[in-house]
């Protein structure tokens, strides 16, 4: 008995000891947590540790990014927002003075001075450029500027200029000069007579607003290193022979113009991937004469103004046969896929049908522009579609919905459409209501 009283009183005082240690450890995590929100407050924000890197490229998207109601990236803005960054702390603004990635973008205007510029070409450390020759300038302002300009020529990235009905000549003049190759965009200019391009160049963008396209104009600009060509504008005094304009490196191609027949009957290019058409309305046409001449393009993008009012299941069959190895297809309006969604009888068996898309066997996402209220009905024939790949067991496609429709939209619909499409595909959102996207 005794020898069970004092075990019992040595259990005691070891519980006695534990809960002691027990306080211990409780009172110690106390100390550590005060002590750590201490600490906590005593660092510096998030935003003030994050790495320079990272700073530097939310400060490069930060300060070129284009406002939503419509403000014009201009170097006065570029230079009021560097100015408001740099006025946040100093870390903030050592970062600014001493990344040369801030510094690339280079614009001549009116206002532009020597010593600014020769600041700026300081600062940028040998990054490559991207020199903007804005409209309204004065002309004697560029030949003053240009002479600081021209050594840094082999690190011009692209260059654009912006109207050149202005001083036609200065392109002419910037031709003659040496110049990697770079991405050249040129703004309604005159070509004169002596206007050529020899230099190589990697990107072209062409955009005639104020003026027609001269019919020679890619017959005096060097074909052989492009890679992506982007034409916008006026061509109806064009006169092309089919199959006389070589691109043998073009890979993407985007157009916006008249007598687009002409132009495409005339190119030649074997590594074509990217192809964009914008038009007042589709051509069906057009597609039938290119035969397999796009074969290699595995992105297309059809963006129309006006909806096709065709629905002749063929128009659909020469679409898919001119680009037969599509793999990202983007069109601006659902009504456009009305004519390769319309299912045709098959010859060797009458009781089954398929449509024109089915041919694109390597197609893996459909893109789609919103334009209407209510959708569900425009619709219909995507989900049938849809619904009839899964039933043949096919994978399911992602079909990403694009834009804000024009007139407020019908929530009721939408969440109908957004239903039916979830269980028949992958559904992607772009610029659609938050809420319709949950």
């Amino acid at each position: 008995m005794d020898e069970i009283n004092q075990a019992r009183a040595e259990l005691a005082q070891l519980e006695s000891v534990d809960r002691g240690h027990l306080h211990q450890v409780i009172a110690s995590r106390r100390t550590i947590d005060a002590r750590g929100r201490e600490l906590t407050k005593m660092r510096d924000p998030t935003i003030h540790r994050l790495p320079v890197e990272l700073l530097v490229l939310i400060f490069s998207f930060v300060m070129v990014a284009r406002p939503y109601h419509g403000e014009s990236i201009t170097p006065a803005v570029i230079g009021h927002r560097r100015q408001n960054l740099a006025s946040v702390s100093r870390r903030w603004r050592d970062v600014i003075l001493t990344a040369p990635t801030l510094w690339r973008a280079i614009y001549l205007t009116s206002q532009r001075d020597r010593r600014t510029l020769m600041s700026q070409l300081k600062r940028s450390q040998g990054v490559l450029f991207d020199i903007t020759i804005t409209e309204h300038v004065d002309y004697f302002v560029i030949c003053k500027l240009l002479p600081y300009l021209r050594p840094t020529m082999n690190r011009w990235r692209s260059l654009h200029i912006w109207n050149l009905m202005e001083y036609p000549n200065l392109i002419c003049e910037l031709s003659k000069s040496e110049f990697p190759s770079l991405h050249l965009t040129l703004r309604d200019f005159i070509a004169t007579d002596d206007f050529s391009i020899t230099n190589p160049l990697k990107t072209l963008e062409l955009t005639f607003d104020m003026c027609n396209i001269p019919p020679s104009l890619l017959s005096r600009i060097s074909n052989s290193s492009l890679i992506t060509l982007c034409i916008v504008g006026d061509t109806y005094a064009w006169a092309l022979e089919p199959n006389s304009i070589h691109f043998p490196l073009l890979e993407e191609l985007s157009l916006c113009i008249t007598h687009t027949e002409q132009l495409l009957a005339a190119i030649i290019a074997p590594k074509l991937q990217h192809f964009d058409l914008a038009y007042d309305q589709c051509q069906w046409d057009i597609f039938g004469m290119l035969r397999s001449k796009f074969s290699s393009v595995h992105h297309l993008e059809l963006m129309f103004d006006n909806p096709s009012i065709f629905t002749d299941p063929l128009d659909g069959v020469t679409l898919c046969q001119a680009f037969p190895n599509t793999r990202h297809a983007e069109f601006s309006c659902v009504k456009d896929l009305l004519s390769p969604l319309t299912p045709i009888a098959l010859p060797e068996n009458s009781t089954k049908s398929r449509t024109a898309v089915d041919s694109w066997a390597n197609l893996e996402k459909l893109s789609i522009h919103v334009g209407s209220r209510n959708p569900n009905e425009e619709y219909r024939s995507l989900v049938r579609w849809l619904e009839t790949r899964q039933e043949f067991g096919l994978p399911k496609l992602h079909i990403k919905l694009r834009g804000i429709p024009k007139m407020l939209p019908d929530l009721r619909a939408l969440f109908i459409l957004r239903s039916k499409l979830r269980s028949c595909c992958i559904l992607e959102f772009d610029g659609q209501p938050l809420s319709f996207c949950q």
